[in-house]
């Protein structure tokens, strides 16, 4: 125990000659709000993939190349994902919803990037055209 602490808990004196105050002196005086509310972030931590994604708050963020294996610290807020090894900032993403994902293709390295919105055939194709070896049945 506290020395000079009765062990009770203060309360506030809500008499009536003290309860509008507030109301009649400084509520008049209060200022509105500028700007934004607090955006509470979300912080984890997570391992690269081998496919240069995270996964957190079930979606998808891509990281370069570089950092695959590693562990970063991700910060989401209602905007943006931010992913940090050793407290520096390495990449940002839009937050996505539950789902999602943020694949930045500038994150893989320029002979496996995919071009986007190809599909396998396509692709299959034109890596055939560049002389690639074709893939038998």
């Amino acid at each position: 125990m506290v020395s000079g602490h009765s062990g009770h808990a203060h309360s506030w004196n809500h008499s009536p000659a003290t309860s509008g105050v507030f109301e009649q002196e400084e509520q008049g005086t209060l200022l509105p709000l500028i700007g934004e509310r607090f955006d509470p972030p979300q912080w984890g931590l997570c391992k690269v993939h081998p496919d240069h994604h995270i996964r957190f708050a079930y979606a998808l963020y891509s990281v370069p190349t570089a950092y695959i294996g590693r562990q970063v610290d991700v910060r989401k807020d209602s905007q943006l994902v931010r992913l940090y090894l050793k407290g520096e900032l390495i990449k940002t993403h839009p937050a996505m919803a539950p789902g999602q994902r943020s694949t930045d293709f500038d994150d893989y390295p320029k002979e496996k990037t995919p071009m986007p919105c190809e599909s396998a055939p396509i692709r299959l194709n034109r890596l055939a055209a560049r002389g690639k070896p074709a893939i038998s049945s």
